[in-house]
């Protein structure tokens, strides 16, 4: 009975055990290796991975053990657990690699893991080749393509409610502004005319900016006017509650 316990246990944990140690691999190229390429022409590597954390791989092409500039596809993005992802270098007519360096790194950009993987492949002055990039190129990208498509619309999401939100606290103070000196008096006249010094201040302030034609003239007053209207609202809320207790 132990045994079965045992095992059940160690095929638990072994996916477990697999993810908390990073791995990076080529796993295919596009051409295959050893490979001659054109003027340019890329190499692409379907790259897979086992990662604990989210992050980037980064991709650089060695030559002689050194870091060799190379047009490249940017760096491959990670979820935690197993995937894959494309990656690509190009060279002009007369480069050479002969390695790649894998290299995971966090969301703070920390280095995590790291892999050199033998490559040899080199860049000639022949015409490209017209034969297809292989399927799993096509698929990688599209994947790709589709993932950054749908950040790029959450992004886009919340951009337009902090949009929204930021416009609607702009609309808000000056109601607020206006409204609430003509309702109090005394000391809580005075309260709600103060956030009125910091807009004039600052309206002074971007006209001057846009004046010597800088184009971020309106930012400090816009960063100012939401925090104005909350300070009004807050101010109203007291107000109504000392007025409830009164």
């Amino acid at each position: 009975m132990r045994l079965i316990w045992l095992a059940l246990l160690a095929a638990v944990l072994a996916p477990v055990a697999a993810v908390a140690a990073p791995s990076l691999r080529i796993a295919e190229t596009s051409p295959a290796l050893p490979a001659s390429l054109a003027n340019d022409e890329p190499l692409y590597l379907r790259v897979t991975y086992s990662a604990d954390v989210d992050g980037l791989i980064e991709v650089r092409a060695l030559r002689a053990g050194r870091d060799v500039t190379s047009k490249n596809g940017g760096m491959i993005p990670v979820k935690g657990g197993m995937g894959e992802g494309l990656a690509w270098v190009s060279f002009p007519p007369g480069e050479q690699i002969d390695a790649i360096r894998l290299t995971l790194k966090n969301d703070h950009g920390d280095a995590v893991h790291e892999t050199v993987q033998p490559v040899s492949a080199v860049w000639t002055g022949a015409e490209r080749s017209a034969a297809s990039p292989r399927e799993w190129v096509s698929r990688l990208r599209a994947e790709r393509q589709s993932a950054y498509e749908d950040s790029a619309g959450g992004n886009m999401l919340v951009g337009w409610l902090f949009g929204l939100a930021v416009l609607g606290s702009m609309i808000g103070y000056v109601f607020l502004q206006i409204r609430l000196p003509r309702l109090w008096d005394g000391g809580w006249r005075i309260a709600a005319v103060l956030p009125l010094v910091g807009t004039v201040g600052f309206l002074i302030w971007s006209l001057i900016a846009l004046a010597d034609g800088s184009n971020l003239w309106p930012l400090l007053l816009l960063l100012y006017l939401p925090v104005a209207f909350v300070y009004l609202l807050v101010l109203a809320t007291a107000k109504a509650l000392v007025r409830g207790t009164a």
